[in-house]
């Protein structure tokens, strides 16, 4: 997970400026049921909503149907 979600799994250190947009584009993701990585279906299909479910919840909600 180092390389694929850094930021999100808390590897890097960000400016919080950096945190809140990166707060605010999850919540936008949430609200109006969105995938943030373009690989989300490929990955829901392999089972990672099951899997790496926090992970998915955060980045690809639709794909999981985590959302509505």
């Amino acid at each position: 997970m180092r390389q694929q979600c850094p930021v999100t799994c808390g590897y890097c250190k960000l400016p919080p400026s950096a945190l809140l947009a990166q707060q605010a584009s999850l919540i936008k993701a949430q609200t109006i049921c969105l995938d943030l990585m373009p690989e989300c279906k490929f990955r829901a299909a392999c089972g990672y909503c099951i899997t790496y479910r926090d992970m998915m919840y955060l980045n690809c909600p639709k794909s999981c149907g985590f959302c509505v």
